[in-house]
């Protein structure tokens, strides 16, 4: 089970069998969303660096997508132009990649990336009052669908309008 522990900017790998956290993958900083693709080749681990202020001197903060291949262990990180909010595969292999102004359809092993549609901003600026979770930040969730042909997902603005969408 891959786990994206976004305080501490890495991604845990944890066993289902112990529920222990086996290893980790260290990445760019404010590791928010992840996809696994269908066939296990690719994790695609979207990266929401939305601030308000520059970061202070540490690992550089950038609005990106990594892709990891679990075959090779070759990562590649492909910048995007605003922060994503969440991402998922779709049986073809592919990804669509929800940003906080558009939807992106990416290829996992070039970084091509390829505008479906824009959207209104549904994301909050960092930096957050302490203790606010990286949901109440981020609040937007994808999922695809059983069969692989649909991705679903649901944003908002920290409003009660929603928006609600079905990818094919």
């Amino acid at each position: 089970l891959y786990v994206a522990n976004f305080g501490a900017s890495v991604i845990d790998v944890v066993s289902t069998a112990d529920n222990t956290i086996h290893s980790s993958i260290n990445g760019l900083p404010f590791p928010s969303a992840l996809a696994l693709s269908y066939d296990g080749h690719y994790l695609l681990v979207a990266h929401y660096c939305n601030l308000a202020t520059p970061p202070v001197p540490g690992p550089s903060c950038s609005n990106a997508v990594t892709s990891i291949d679990l075959i090779t262990g070759t990562k590649q990180v492909f910048s995007l132009g605003n922060a994503p909010l969440g991402i998922a595969f779709v049986k073809s292999g592919g990804a669509l990649v929800v940003t906080t102004t558009n939807f992106l359809a990416l290829d996992p092993a070039t970084g091509a990336t390829q505008v479906v549609q824009s959207i209104a901003n549904v994301a909050k600026t960092i930096s957050v009052p302490l203790a606010t979770f990286p949901g109440q930040i981020i609040q937007a969730s994808l999922t695809t669908s059983a069969d692989g042909n649909s991705v679903w997902g649901i944003a908002s603005a920290g409003t009660d309008s929603q928006l609600i969408f079905r990818y094919n």
